[in-house]
């Protein structure tokens, strides 16, 4: 679903607490994961999200040849 900055700012009462609420629940259970090692957590996003970042760049530059 799709939100143009009108919806957003419309709905953000209703929106924050949730995103909130389940943001916390996916720290918790990263944290579980990571036997409570979130700066683990934090370096292997980053890589990825690099990582990704750059194939993505790649494979643009590739379809554009």
């Amino acid at each position: 679903m799709a939100f143009d900055y009108e919806d957003l700012t419309r709905h953000f009462g209703r929106i924050w607490p949730i995103h909130t609420a389940e943001f916390c629940d996916l720290l918790v259970i990263l944290r579980r994961t990571f036997g409570g090692d979130l700066d683990s957590m934090l370096v292997l996003a980053v890589i990825g999200t690099r990582t990704l970042a750059r194939g993505a760049s790649t494979a643009c530059r590739t379809m554009s040849s």
